[in-house]
């Protein structure tokens, strides 16, 4: 009876019951606890997207005031983009699970956010699915923070690649570790990674350029425009701009450089041909004055430190070049310019310079010169070098040049000083006749000088009306009388007295003051034979003389026809003459005038035919009336046999050409005698008056046979 007494009470079948449900209420509270508590939002929703169940934070991420309001939606609420969801269901049914799984979603008040998702299939013991259970996470932040990340590195990736300069980073000892495609193109790699695989220190085309820019970046922390010359891959140099700076990271260690290359050859190149080009001729490339000067100043003051060093300077001035020029044209004058650079290099020393000053005027610069006759011994070869025939385009051409010297001295400080005495000696010897040399004395000076106070007086003499023409009687062989008369200019000096032209007459020519001069002549002598013809002279001729400068002049003939009107003297008794030198400058525009005058009704004469090129050739080219036999014929016509059939010669083939002669300078009448013996036309000289004004040789004209009639032809 004791035992059963001790023996346990066996428990109800509805007290196993009543345990088992509080134990499920206690667990399902701390799983609600627990389900509520984490920082996630919870889930838990069937196959089609209907949710089940959900915490408090999930509803919170969605913006709902409560669970229930969410559990009242189904996953296709949420997703904005529905594609999303059903990638999302396909890898969860095929792989079991879903982990962080990040997509856009739709809050309560239509606002997106991006949230992440891992999930799991939860299947019954017959794996049969029975939910989907899962944790949502708002990484809307992050998502955001990493878009802005990578448009910033989008940004700056289209800007890294998007300027025209090079960038890159390298490591501190020369290797690259990013570039841009400006960069890769500037080396001449195919792609990047060829241009990374080679250091950057290799493509230094002077090592020294490298360790100059290493030991700034050190010093300075960063490089502003430091230029260099890099290799490119297929081995071309080109030049190159640097600016870098040091990368350090927070604990201040050098982590890489930051640099931009630009490429600056071509720049680099224009700066150097325009740096050429202002020193060098552009139709030569020989040194400009600019330059030769500048050289010219360096060997003075190394003459001045040295004692015992001595140099020389030539100046060259091709003779008659301007004649190649207008006979030619400019282009065969161009390349007798490059052909005598070339011969002039070849002339001199290793050391000495030539340079081109202008026009045809060379420069030459002779260092450690012992004396004249050394300088002198170079200009005589080079006289030989330059008279050496040029063939250019078919034309063979023969040069010489008028040179002057100067030799350096103590006295010489100033490199223009030296050049213009050298100039002034050119002039020398371009006036002694060409084609030889002539030294610097101080002399010469005196003259230069002379010359410019001539130009100097000659413009006031215009001022002043200082001029004067003078008159010369043409007379008739046939008839023995006055035909006509030549207007010569003189100039009435007011310390002076009355100037011939020679004196004067060359300086005219140059500065161009023989343009208003020559058409003063043409009114006054014009305006003085109209004068005689209304004095009972009529048919009275009057010659006038054209200088080159007047014959250029493109409105001559409306000239000479204006003064013709105003002065109503008939156009058939004026002669207007020009020298042969004339004639054949720049012919086809000479001609041209010529004939435009001849039409006007004007004579035209050919005078001092003789003196230079001699030629009846080209005679029937030009509307020549008459030609004037020169002085230095008839001088010696009596003593020398020569000029005797030369003159003779002249008169006939004139003659056949259907051209009238006139025999200047006849002084005796030995000479008068023979010039009518040669059938000569018409004479003038000292024999019948020397030239005059106006007024004597109107005694003259008073009686107008001035050869007896018993002598005439």
């Amino acid at each position: 009876m004791s035992d059963r007494k001790n023996k346990p009470k066996a428990k109800s079948k509805e007290s196993l019951l009543s345990q088992a449900e509080m134990a499920l209420r206690e667990s399902e509270a701390r799983y609600r606890e627990l389900f509520e508590s984490v920082p996630v939002g919870l889930y838990r929703s069937t196959h089609d997207g209907k949710f089940l169940d959900a915490n408090t934070i999930i509803a919170y991420i969605f913006g709902y005031p409560d669970r229930e309001s969410f559990l009242a939606l189904s996953a296709k609420d949420v997703y904005v983009d529905l594609t999303e969801r059903e990638r999302w269901q396909s890898q969860l049914e095929s792989e079991g699970t879903v982990r962080n799984f990040e997509f856009r979603s739709r809050k309560a008040d239509g606002t997106s956010i991006w949230v992440r998702d891992t999930a799991r299939i939860v299947q019954d013991g017959y794996g049969q699915i029975l939910y989907y259970e899962g944790s949502l996470e708002d990484v809307t932040e992050r998502k955001q923070a990493e878009m802005a990340l990578r448009e910033s590195e989008s940004r700056y990736r289209d800007l890294f690649e998007g300027v025209p300069v090079g960038l890159y980073r390298t490591t501190p000892n020369g290797n690259f570790l990013d570039a841009n495609a400006a960069l890769v193109d500037m080396f001449g790699y195919d792609d990047l990674e060829s241009l990374l695989a080679a250091p950057m220190i290799a493509s230094y085309v002077d090592p020294e350029d490298r360790t100059r820019w290493q030991d700034l970046i050190e010093k300075e922390e960063v490089v502003h425009n430091f230029e260099m010359r890099f290799r490119r891959v297929d081995g071309t140099i080109i030049r190159v701009r640097d600016s870098a700076r040091i990368i350090r990271d927070e604990n201040g260690q050098v982590m890489y450089y930051n640099g931009s290359l630009e490429d600056i050859t071509s720049r680099k190149e224009a700066e150097e041909r325009l740096a050429h080009d202002a020193l060098h001729d552009g139709l030569t490339g020989l040194p400009n004055r600019t330059l030769f000067l500048d050289r010219l100043e360096h060997v003075i003051k190394k003459t001045n430190r040295s004692g015992d060093y001595a140099f020389a300077v030539l100046f060259l001035d091709i003779d008659r070049f301007k004649l190649v020029n207008d006979s030619l044209g400019h282009a065969i004058g161009d390349l007798l310019l490059i052909a005598i650079s070339e011969r002039l290099q070849n002339s001199l020393r290793p050391g000495d310079s030539v340079a081109r000053l202008g026009g045809d005027e060379f420069a030459i610069l002779l260092e450690d010169v012992n004396d004249a006759a050394h300088a002198t011994r170079i200009a005589n070869r080079i006289q030989v070098e330059l008279m050496q025939p040029n063939i250019l385009e078919e034309h063979q051409i023969t040069t010489s040049a008028s040179i002057g010297i100067t030799l350096s001295k103590d006295e010489y400080k100033d490199a223009e000083e030296l050049l213009r005495d050298a100039d002034t000696a050119m002039y020398r010897a371009k006036a002694l006749g060409k084609a030889r040399h002539e030294i610097f004395n101080p002399g010469m000076h005196a003259e230069v000088t002379s010359v410019l106070q001539l130009e100097a007086d000659l413009r006031q003499a215009i001022k002043d009306q200082e001029f004067r023409v003078f008159y010369q009687p043409l007379v008739s062989l046939e008839s023995g009388q006055i035909v006509g008369t030549e207007a010569l200019l003189r100039w009435q000096h007011p310390q002076r007295g009355i100037l011939p032209p020679g004196t004067f007459i060359t300086v005219l020519e140059e500065t161009g003051m023989i343009v208003p001069v020559g058409e003063w002549v043409l009114r006054t002598a014009c305006t003085q034979n109209k004068a005689w013809q209304d004095a009972g002279h009529l048919g009275l001729r009057i010659a006038v003389n054209f200088s080159v400068r007047q014959i250029q002049l493109k409105n001559l003939p409306d000239l000479v026809r204006d003064v013709l009107d105003e002065t109503g003297m008939p156009p058939e008794t004026l002669e207007l003459e020009i020298t042969e030198s004339v004639a054949i400058k720049d012919a086809e525009q000479t001609i041209k005038i010529l004939n435009a005058l001849h039409e006007i009704g004007a004579g035209i004469s050919l005078d001092d035919f003789g003196s230079g090129y001699s030629s009846l050739g080209y005679l029937n080219q030009y509307p020549f009336e008459k030609l004037k036999a020169d002085r230095s014929f008839v001088m010696d016509i009596i003593n020398d046999p020569s000029d005797a059939a030369i003159t003779a010669a002249i008169i006939a083939m004139a003659h056949s050409l259907k051209i009238r002669v006139v025999a200047e300078g006849v002084e005796t009448k030995e000479q008068l005698d023979m010039l009518r013996s040669q059938d000569c036309d018409e004479v003038q000289g000292y024999y019948f008056s020397r030239p005059v004004p106006a007024q004597q040789l109107d005694k003259l004209l008073e009686n107008m046979q001035i050869i007896p009639k018993s002598e005439n032809k």
